[in-house]
């Protein structure tokens, strides 16, 4: 791994240097030498508000002395003090981790389809606008309370003590592009159920449905695509969590509960 880290300083730092005697220099910087190819991959990297309006030679320049400043920083050893490397670890993980997730949902994205059952059952729920108070308690013998009661329900809340985890209070919900679990959840009740509540890792999510609506929205032909894409990517996510999932299953995992509650304690110690 620390291997790693210095070919990616190096390559972070320095860029592609053109160093073979047959490959065209196009800057020399003392013993730093850049190609054609290296410039480009450089101008490239530019965000836009940077480049806009800048001639070829200010972009030339620009790299220049980006370039000059980081040898520089090499040769004050900036590139090998821990802040700097546990940086550089920080990005290189969350660069490899947005490759793989990208590289997975593209593969599953091209193993789901949709149905037209699924198209017009979604168009459908995106037409209704439901009134719900939504909780989250600790215990099933929390929700089994909850349920049932309505008329009482202000009342079975107050009942719960401990075991009330969160209280979203009354809300609207719609079907949105990218639901959320609570969307998902609420939107999958038939009509005339009021309550429901469905666990949620060591939680129970309770639902109470005061009330839904129609309201207008585009035609199904202009909004198919948009729908399909949705749910394609719900499924390709689903699949995604089930990739997971199996890596978990597979995978030996030992967690120091005594350390670990120490480190949450106290964080910065």
């Amino acid at each position: 791994m620390y291997k790693i880290f210095l070919i990616f300083i190096f390559a972070l730092v320095s860029g592609c240097s053109s160093s073979s005697s047959d490959q065209e220099v196009l800057v020399k910087i003392n013993n730093y030498s850049m190609s054609p190819e290296d410039f480009i991959s450089e101008v490239k990297a530019i965000p836009d508000f940077r480049r806009g309006g800048k001639t070829d030679e200010e972009l030339v320049q620009g790299v220049i002395e980006e370039k000059l400043i980081l040898l520089q920083a090499q040769r004050e050893g900036l590139d090998r003090q821990a802040p700097f490397m546990e940086m550089v670890e920080r990005f290189w993980e969350q660069s490899l981790l947005r490759a793989i997730t990208e590289k997975k949902m593209k593969e599953f994205l091209e193993t789901v389809s949709v149905t037209e059952e699924e198209l017009k059952s979604r168009y459908d729920h995106m037409g209704r606008e439901i009134e719900a108070r939504v909780l989250l308690v600790g215990t099933k013998k929390a929700a089994e309370k909850l349920t049932p009661a309505y008329e009482n329900f202000q009342e079975t809340i107050d009942s719960l003590g401990a075991d009330l985890i969160a209280d979203a209070g009354i809300n609207n919900y719609r079907m949105s592009e990218e639901p959320s679990f609570v969307e998902e959840f609420i939107f999958s009740l038939p009509p005339e159920q009021k309550s429901a509540y469905t666990q949620v890792k060591d939680s129970w999510l309770v639902v109470k449905i005061r009330g839904q609506k129609d309201y207008t929205r585009e035609s199904f032909a202009k909004l198919e695509q948009t729908i399909r894409r949705s749910l394609m990517r719900q499924k390709a996510k689903k699949r995604f969590k089930e990739w997971v999932d199996s890596l978990r299953r597979h995978a030996k995992i030992y967690i120091n509960e005594k350390a670990l509650n120490k480190v949450l304690a106290d964080p910065e110690e």
